[in-house]
């Protein structure tokens, strides 16, 4: 059975392109571009992986992943984000990402992450 996976990200290219590299070995299992949806989503969906940009709509990326881990704290998010300095980095880690990688991004390299993240 293929990992599921919840996208978040306001940018529906970067949706669409993830949806792209992930087809063949996760299941997207839902998408949104806001945080309190993502929230949301996830506590409905129960995805394995969440793929979480840190600048949407509604709350942020990090109140996001701060309140999907502290209502299950054996979620797994990977922050992808075109943000990238020490700050955000350590705000994502204190929410309890388990991983971040910057945009633009290699293909290989995500899947490599999201794997390592499942078997955390």
């Amino acid at each position: 059975m293929k990992p599921r996976v919840l996208i978040v990200d306001d940018s529906q290219y970067t949706v669409d392109m993830l949806r792209d590299i992930l087809d063949d070995e996760f299941e997207i299992v839902g998408e949104t571009g806001n945080g309190d949806d993502a929230v949301d989503l996830y506590e409905e969906l129960d995805p394995d992986l969440v793929v979480m940009d840190l600048v949407i709509s509604g709350t942020n990326g990090v109140q996001a992943t701060a309140r999907i881990k502290q209502g299950d704290p054996d979620a797994k998010v990977l922050i992808l984000t075109s943000v990238d300095n020490r700050a955000k980095r350590r705000q994502a880690a204190d929410a309890g990402a388990d991983d971040y990688m910057k945009k633009p991004f290699d293909p290989e390299d995500l899947v490599e992450a999201l794997h390592a993240i499942e078997e955390l």
